[in-house]
């Protein structure tokens, strides 16, 4: 029962339940970078990190460090997946048209799959 409370109490906030959707809806982009989130959701870079910080400890999402660049992407925890379905569906990708749309034009520049902020 702890996860499920971590789980919603990290969704709470309007900007890490944006993040959460985010990464639901790209998850098969193999995960995202910070400034790709960043560039999608349009608020600085240090709040975005604090909001992942925030749905990593409670275990919605994970990371995997490439270099300098660390990918988040949706957990396995059970939590995370049913939590994930629920909001495929209560919230589909119509409700982040904006922000998905922003995040594709991310997508398409990276080089080999991976993010290449630094070239743009």
């Amino acid at each position: 029962m702890k996860d499920w409370s971590e789980a919603f109490s990290a969704l709470g906030n309007p900007e890490r339940l944006r993040l959460f959707l985010l990464l639901v809806h790209q998850d098969e982009a193999g995960g995202l970078c910070v400034c790709e989130l960043v560039e999608a959701l349009g608020i600085p870079q240090y709040r975005v990190s604090k909001h992942l910080g925030a749905l990593r400890r409670a275990g919605l999402i994970t990371n995997v460090r490439t270099g300098r660049w660390a990918y988040y992407s949706v957990a396995c925890s059970q939590p995370a997946k049913d939590l994930s379905a629920f909001l495929r569906e209560a919230l589909p990708a119509s409700k982040v048209t904006d922000e998905l749309e922003q995040l594709r034009k991310s997508l398409s520049l990276r080089v080999n799959g991976r993010c290449v902020s630094e070239k743009r």
